[in-house]
């Protein structure tokens, strides 16, 4: 019995990559084995023939390139002869420019009003544009995946009552949250929908708790909670929260595939490389379209 796995090719505007480059298309079984390595024209291509063997060889992984491009791919893929498996993947340029220009207008209050009234004055949203681009890009992934994650019966973004510009960095962003974040985050992972992280301060100084989404593969959000430091807004009494997304769900794969080599490199957690993957995997498993207020040229 023969399978078929079709590929579709998306710029980093997520739109079909109308005229992409020739790009290199590389299928893998569950075992390692090479099933289709060759360059590819055009934004969609079905590779076929690919042998069925009812178990985990059935899981591929499928990988694409081009030249002057970042790798991307998404794993798992599962194949059967009942029906072609289909992935959507994103191929952005090395170090891709931030475009920024669905953030003017008034059309961010319609599309994303949360953004906007974490972000207002719309002065303070162009200049942090401006000046820290990568920065306002991780705030904006953040924010999109925050607001896609329910938690207490809200989206977790709602439990942010202000944001921290002064540290807003190109991998995190630090805010007040109201405090029924905290007990909301203990039921979410009593559920199964975030698991606890043991000894958040290691990762995260300063941390009491922290709780990683567990969502996808790739790409999950992290929620650390700094309680020693509090405040009040608006009458209510808010804990400081730390928000990232790690390219990695294990944590052992965490520390060594990211923090190691961030520290080791004084590099961080690249908010186009989180965007790339988290689009990716909420695209292949019928999650809510990641779709934050920017675009990577």
């Amino acid at each position: 019995m023969q399978c078929a796995i079709t590929v579709r090719l998306y710029s980093g505007a997520r739109e079909i990559f109308s005229q992409p480059p020739e790009w290199l298309l590389t299928v893998r079984d569950g075992h390692g084995k090479e099933r289709f390595r060759g360059f590819v024209k055009g934004p969609q291509v079905t590779v076929r023939d690919l042998p069925f063997s009812n178990n985990f060889g059935d899981i591929c992984s499928v990988l694409a390139w081009a030249k002057g491009f970042e790798q991307t791919g998404f794993l798992p893929v599962r194949i059967s002869p009942k029906q072609p498996a289909s992935v959507d993947l994103m191929l952005v340029r090395q170090n891709a420019d931030f475009d920024f220009q669905r953030l003017r207008g008034e059309s961010l209050r319609h599309t994303h009003p949360k953004v906007a009234a974490l972000l207002a004055p719309r002065e303070r949203l162009l200049e942090l544009a401006e000046s820290r681009p990568a920065a306002l890009a991780c705030f904006l992934n953040l924010a999109e995946a925050m607001s896609q994650i329910p938690l207490g019966g809200i989206p977790a973004l709602d439990y942010v009552a202000e944001v921290m510009d002064a540290q807003m960095q190109p991998d995190r962003f630090y805010g007040w949250a109201r405090k029924p974040v905290v007990e909301a985050l203990e039921e979410a992972a009593a559920q199964g929908a975030f698991e606890r992280i043991p000894n958040a301060a290691a990762f995260h100084p300063g941390a009491t708790r922290s709780f990683k989404q567990i969502q996808f593969a790739e790409a999950n959000v992290q929620l650390t909670l700094h309680e020693k430091e509090t405040c009040r807004i608006g009458g209510q009494e808010c804990v400081k929260l730390e928000a990232d997304i790690d390219y990695y769900r294990d944590l052992g794969a965490h520390a060594l595939l990211e923090v190691i080599p961030n520290a080791l490199s004084g590099s961080r957690t690249d908010p186009r490389r989180v965007y790339v993957m988290r689009w990716t995997a909420a695209r292949n498993t019928g999650a809510p379209e990641f779709a934050p207020p920017y675009a990577l040229l």
